[in-house]
């Protein structure tokens, strides 16, 4: 009985080569795979803890409302602080100061304090805070527009001006996030997990490797040291 022998070496190569390519795009489907999986549950958790959060802000709101009689002491301050820092673990951010450029998309005016020579906009006032986890805007913040100069607008702590699309701040030591000025938004406190994201919706073609784009102060990419459970 004739027996077929082994296939000639070009041929065995081939088929390796043939085999080793069926591998490697199921692994790279794979790992696509697992990628959407991992954004998809990020995304329904971020939905989940943003209508959480969302429901809080009136305790926030009743919390905030003490402090200004400066009721928040003894035994309810350590209430108060634990309920903050929670919250904080959560994502929870809060925004609006006065000063900072007001941005349609975050602010809202309730009232306004111009002078006719003013050629910017900024937050005066501060009636309410304004709240956000991630990229969800929880509540924008109440102000009373307010008008500048402009010419200390895109100033970076310790004096340098701002001229790229992203600017981020001096590294801190004792804080997770960093300070990050992006071009037509204003000054925000980042995460490390926000940065980019939040950087892509203002630019999305934005190269973030690019240091004509984006401008570190020191240490680019790096963020402070921070541990869960830490504030």
């Amino acid at each position: 009985m004739n027996r077929a022998g082994p296939p000639p070496g070009g041929e065995l190569r081939a088929r390796l080569v043939e085999r080793t390519a069926d591998l490697q795009r199921l692994k790279a489907e794979y790992d696509n795979y697992r990628k959407r999986v991992h954004r998809d549950r990020l995304a329904v958790r971020e939905v989940a803890v943003a209508n959480v959060l969302r429901g809080l802000l009136p305790v926030l709101d009743a919390v905030d409302g003490a402090r200004e009689q400066g009721e928040v002491t003894g035994g309810f301050r350590a209430v108060v602080e634990v309920l903050e820092t929670r919250l904080a673990e959560l994502g929870l951010r809060s925004f609006g100061e006065p000063g900072e450029p007001f941005d349609p998309a975050r602010h809202e005016a309730v009232g306004t304090s111009c002078a006719a020579s003013a050629d910017r906009l900024v937050c005066g006032a501060v009636v309410r805070s304004g709240y956000r986890v991630g990229a969800h805007l929880l509540r924008p913040a109440e102000v009373v527009v307010g008008g500048s100069a402009g010419a200390t607008a895109g100033v970076h702590p310790g004096g340098m001006e701002t001229t790229h699309k992203v600017d981020v701040a001096p590294l801190g030591s004792d804080h997770r996030y960093r300070r990050v000025h992006i071009r037509g938004v204003g000054w925000e406190q980042l995460e490390r997990e926000e940065f980019e994201l939040r950087v892509r919706r203002a630019f999305p073609g934005i190269d973030v490797s690019d240091p004509d784009q984006v401008h570190w102060a020191d240490h680019p990419g790096e963020w402070p040291d921070w541990q869960p459970g830490e504030a």
